[in-house]
């Protein structure tokens, strides 16, 4: 196995430990399940294996608190999807997951600003976000109680995942490889947290990104992120800081391994951080 491999399988590890610690309990979903596949149809029902729908989008836009949406494996070229606002609620949020066994990869080449787009209540689990070339960011989070986990995010232009405004978020047991301007002037954070609130990061991989893994900051005009912590992550190989905490308040950093990081801009945040 190789280096990246032996990573991986530790972030796994690491990751269902963290979930045991922390006595995380993932409740069964209560409303429909519907399935996608790029080789079903929009035409279908999307309410069997053998009747999926084609386009992301399309299947996103036909959930209802409470359902969920698992998505087969297979390409997804250049398909974007949205949870618009008050289709998913803290108690019934909609799921969007893998298909059991499955490895769904969203890629393209179109130029867009975002992949996924969440603006309620949703859970994200298990998806590939691969090798974008004309994205800014792979995941926006709008909306408040959202889970990204077990997610694999590699080569995006900018930010892998952004959150401006929400709360109540958690992300983790994600892989993330590879964002940011690399080659140039380093820009791109891995998770951006503007203006949020209650935000868990923890169990994550992260190598080469442009600047932070995690950032917190303000809006432009509004408060500063409050209640993050970040916690057990692995961060190495990164071409700016490790851990940034900008203008934020409330904050905990504990737990987390840095390693190969430019070290100027990464010593004062390899403690942890409470404000």
């Amino acid at each position: 196995m190789g280096a990246a491999g032996k990573a991986r399988s530790l972030f796994h590890l690491l990751g269902l430990a963290g979930l045991l610690v922390s006595g995380i309990v993932l409740q069964a979903q209560s409303g429909a399940t519907y399935y996608v596949a790029p080789w079903g149809s929009d035409h279908n029902s999307g309410a069997s294996v053998a009747s999926p729908w084609r386009t992301l989008g399309f299947a996103a836009a036909q959930l209802h608190a409470g359902d969920t949406l698992l998505v087969r494996g297979g390409l997804y070229s250049n398909q974007t999807f949205t949870v618009a606002t008050g289709v998913g609620t803290a108690a019934n949020p909609v799921r969007i997951a893998a298909y059991p066994g499955e490895a769904p990869i969203l890629t393209g080449s179109a130029t867009y600003a975002v992949v996924a787009s969440l603006n309620s209540a949703a859970i994200l689990d298990g998806l590939h976000f691969e090798n974008f070339t004309n994205v800014t960011n792979a995941v926006d989070i709008w909306g408040s109680y959202v889970t990204v986990q077990n997610c694999t995010f590699k080569n995006v232009p900018f930010q892998f995942i952004r959150l401006m405004g929400a709360d109540h978020v958690t992300i983790q047991n994600n892989y993330f490889d590879g964002n940011g301007q690399l080659q140039s002037d380093g820009l791109g954070d891995a998770i951006y947290i503007g203006s949020a609130t209650r935000v868990l990061v923890q169990n994550n991989y992260d190598t080469r990104a442009g600047h932070y893994f995690v950032d917190s900051m303000a809006i432009s005009g509004q408060a500063p992120s409050t209640g993050v912590v970040v916690r057990d992550n692995t961060v190495e190989s990164f071409w700016g800081g490790g851990i940034g905490h900008g203008s934020a308040q409330n904050l905990v950093y504990e737990g987390n391994r840095l390693s190969h990081v430019r070290s100027e801009e990464h010593t004062s945040e390899l403690q942890s951080h409470h404000d």
